[in-house]
């Protein structure tokens, strides 16, 4: 095993030597999957991608064909950006998806690792599949970026940036570099993803690539870029962290009753005195008034009872339903993040991925002095790129887990309505609403899944129960975001003032809704309606949803419960507690098992059937509500131009109720009035509306002794 360690050693020499001469190839590149723990172990070898991975140096060639800089050349000339590429072995898709991670300073394998690639880690450092992979809709590919991230590196001491329009010139250094080794994916539809802090990156980044395609010679091929992707973005930091006090006081996590609260009431008055203050010209990135609030709030939730777990003392700024020790407030979570930790000090990991261990720096999760460099960089905020990109026909979806305080939706959704582009301000009264519900096809099931609203090519997606990091609670269910925009979802429209309703699935892979199969359920539900005996016909159709479901009754609601008390998806916590990668791969042909029972389940009904499940009598309702009022043929939505809708709804008509966290349906408790806008300033002599929720917190081990800090924003 060591001869082999070694020969792999010197194959990463001569491809580093490579490097320096601009030779590279795409075949340089490739990633051997059998050096990678848990490979092995997986059944399934279609569940294996394509994979490259590697450095690119950033001086591999020109930038432009003209006015290149030659200092900005020289200061790039021993720096190489790691970068790790999926693709899906059977299905060849048009799509590419550069995914980005936040921090600043945090690297994209916790993308790769925790969150949308094709493998989750367990405990031991080992890869298993992840069944809401994004690989099967796009090719994948993971960046660290930018100098001093992950397993980026350079050769001198790094010139750490704080200027996100030189971190911009970087990865358009990088995007051309990576063309000539891949040029064929510069005939795919590009879209920039990420979370976090990469709220910043992706709009400076696009700016970049449409100068990029202005300045370039017109026998190069342009950049296709077609979407941006931001998930719980830190975008406008001024009106997001404004948010921080009424998002809190709307979730019931501070109010009048809560130690110091008049203190982080002066501090949210100074904060919006300050922007009050400030010029509409003003490109400040942040103000030093309204960044303290965030650490007010969990210091002053602290619970210092004497028998608290130390690791339940203060709330996750990730997740509000979660606790973690004082001060890290979230930095102990994920706990994956220990296992992609573990799984890149496995011998031979790093030589798998075409790097040199020796000169490759230790992997993990963030740097504390890129972090310093960029948390309040001298550019201005990324928000005010955001009109010009969406008047530039570049679509932008922005999603948010309902849990997170950090990134909250209230900073989203108040950001969104001070915005002007295309001609109006915040969403007109053209606004187009979803409601989008997740279908399990394994276990017949549906659930809410979030909201959906879009005008104008912005698009704002609310999940529900999910955190700061969407797809790591929510795995399959977030694969969905990428199937509104790809029309892999049905759309089913109603005749009231309801919102139409989106339907997203767990197919493994990317294909349309196939319309045949749709014409025969649309034939179906016309059969049981016009034979005269529709309510008959109706109560059978529930009872044949039913089959099957009441035998695993215990499962279902151990599902339910799961999904409205914990942010954790079933998987996860599995994750978590399971590293048997046969097991998983086990589970997943028990999954083909179980769709095989439940086919002969349909075809056998069991007249005795009398028992509902909850879930069938929502199914039922749906099928009524069809049958009444009719649907224009559950069709594969066109998101790009909406064509289906018949009329706009008004905002007014929206609501999303279907939310387990929205306070309309919790009871409320009247404590005081706080309205932004209005009276910046709450009284607490005046009422508001108070959500009480029962919160079962969820412990997370602490194994990080550090300072509280926003280590992924």
């Amino acid at each position: 095993m060591m001869v082999s360690y070694k020969l792999l050693s010197l194959i990463t020499l001569l491809f580093v030597a490579q490097c320096t001469t601009g030779l590279l190839k795409q075949d340089d590149y490739v990633v051997r999957p059998d050096l990678l723990p848990g490979i092995s172990s997986i059944k399934d070898k279609a569940l294996i991608p394509k994979m490259y991975a590697g450095h690119i140096p950033l001086n591999l060639q020109k930038t432009t064909d003209e006015n290149e800089n030659t200092d900005e050349s020289d200061s790039n000339s021993n720096t190489n950006y790691f970068f790790w590429k999926f693709q899906h072995q059977s299905v060849e898709s048009p799509n590419l998806i550069f995914w980005l991670n936040g921090g600043p300073g945090c690297s994209s394998m916790d993308g790769a690792l925790v969150e949308t690639g094709p493998f989750r880690v367990d405990k031991n450092g080992k890869l298993y599949p992840n069944e809401g992979s994004w690989h099967s809709r796009g090719d994948l590919v993971y960046i660290d970026q930018p100098i001093g991230t992950g397993l980026s590196t350079s050769a001198a001491i790094p010139n750490l940036l704080d200027d996100l329009k030189e971190v911009s010139d970087n990865f358009i250094l990088f995007l051309e570099n990576y063309f000539t080794i891949f040029p064929n994916d510069l005939d795919k539809d590009i879209i920039i993803a990420g979370e976090s802090y990469a709220g910043q990156y992706i709009p400076f980044f696009a700016k970049a690539i449409k100068e990029y395609n202005q300045k370039i010679s017109d026998n190069k091929k342009k950049i296709n870029l077609r979407m941006l992707l931001i998930g719980n973005g830190w975008i406008d930091p001024i009106t997001q962290s404004l948010s921080y006090l009424p998002f809190a006081i709307e979730k019931n996590l501070v109010g009048k009753d809560t130690p110091d609260f008049e203190t982080l009431l002066k501090a949210h008055e100074k904060c919006q005195n300050k922007i009050n203050s400030i010029s509409e010209d003003d490109n400040s990135f942040s103000h030093e008034e309204c960044e303290s609030i965030i650490n007010m709030l969990v210091s002053v939730t602290k619970d210092n009872s004497p028998n608290v777990k130390s690791n339940e003392v203060c709330i996750n700024i990730y997740d509000f339903n979660l606790r973690d020790s004082f001060p890290a407030c979230g930095a102990n979570w994920p706990i994956d993040v220990s296992h992609v930790a573990k799984f890149f000090s496995t011998p031979g990991v790093i030589e798998a991925l075409n790097l040199n261990a020796e000169e490759v720096p230790r992997w993990k999760e963030c740097n504390y002095d890129v972090l310093n460099h960029l948390t309040n960089p001298v550019s201005k905020p990324s928000v005010r790129l955001l009109p010009e990109l969406l008047e530039s026909g570049i679509e932008i979806i922005l999603f948010n887990g309902e849990n997170d305080l950090v990134c909250n939706n209230k900073g989203i959704t108040d950001m969104i309505s001070k915005l002007t582009w295309n001609g109006a301000t915040g969403f007109s009264d053209k606004v187009q609403k979803y409601e989008w519900l997740f279908r399990d096809l394994t276990k017949d099931t549906e659930e809410p899944a979030g909201t959906v609203t879009f005008d104008r090519n912005l698009t704002f997606i609310s999940v529900y129960n999910a955190s700061h990091m969407v797809a790591y609670d929510k795995s399959i269910v977030a694969r969905g975001i990428l199937d509104i925009y790809l029309d892999n979802v049905m759309l089913v429209e109603k005749e009231t003032d309801s919102p139409d309703v989106l339907i997203s699935t767990n197919e493994p892979t990317f294909s349309d809704i196939e319309e045949e199969e749709l014409d025969g359920e649309k034939e179906d539900e016309k059969d049981g309606v016009t034979e005269g005996d529709g309510e008959k016909s109706d109560t059978d159709e529930g009872k044949d949803t039913d089959k099957g479901k009441d035998e695993k009754n215990d499962d279902d609601d151990d599902d339910d419960d799961d999904s409205d008390d914990d942010s954790d998806d079933d998987d996860d916590d599995d994750d978590d507690d399971d590293d048997d990668d046969d097991d998983d791969d086990d589970s997943d042909d028990d999954d083909d098992d179980d769709d095989d029972s439940d086919d002969n389940e349909k075809d056998d009904k069991s007249e005795s059937e009398t028992k509902t499940h909850p879930k069938a009598k929502i199914a039922l309702l749906l099928l009524l509500f069809i049958s009444v009022f009719g649907i224009t043929g559950s069709q594969a939505l066109r998101q790009r131009n909406f064509q289906f809708r018949r009329a706009p709804l008004t905002s007014n008509s929206f609501s999303s109720s279907s939310s387990p966290n929205d306070p309309s349906n919790w009871d409320s408790n009247d404590d005081f009035d706080f309205d932004i806008e209005n009276d910046p300033l709450p009284s607490t002599n005046n009422k508001h509306k108070a959500a009480k929720k029962k919160k079962d917190y969820v412990s997370i081990p602490s194994d990080i002794d550090e300072s509280f800090e926003l280590a992924e924003i």
